[in-house]
């Protein structure tokens, strides 16, 4: 994914959406959701090419695309989206039971309708080697 995101970050984001089903000599077979029509014509049709060069060139040998059906672990991004959701709830969770946020309800009466977080959580920091 990292190849290919740093060729064209477009096609890496339609890519995400694709299941694997096998990593093979040569190939790379995919699978995509119902849902992910969009990526799934960008992978296979549109996209093709410059996936497939990039793919053979971090490979060191020929790599093509194939779509199968069968079984696979979610795509990056089903993962994604599952963890986006996981930490929204937790961020709704920790908002309503803020004793600020409690105290001002309680205070000047009203409820919470949803939360939005705006902005995802920033990645840890590594440590500085030099240190």
């Amino acid at each position: 994914m990292e190849a290919v995101r740093e060729a064209s970050p477009r096609h890496a984001k339609s890519l995400a959406f694709g299941r694997l089903i096998a990593l093979r000599p040569g190939e790379v077979a995919l699978s995509f959701p119902k849902d992910a029509a969009f990526h799934r014509a960008t992978v296979t049709a549109s996209g093709r090419a410059l996936l497939e060069k990039t793919l053979s060139e971090h490979f060191g040998q020929p790599t093509r695309i194939v779509e199968e059906e069968g079984e696979a672990e979610p795509s990056l991004a089903e993962e994604e989206a599952r963890d986006r959701k996981a930490r929204e709830r937790q961020a709704e969770a920790e908002v309503r039971a803020h004793p600020a946020v409690r105290s001002a309800l309680r205070i000047l009466g009203g409820e919470i309708e949803y939360v939005q977080v705006l902005e995802e959580k920033a990645p840890e920091e590594e440590p500085d080697e030099r240190s």
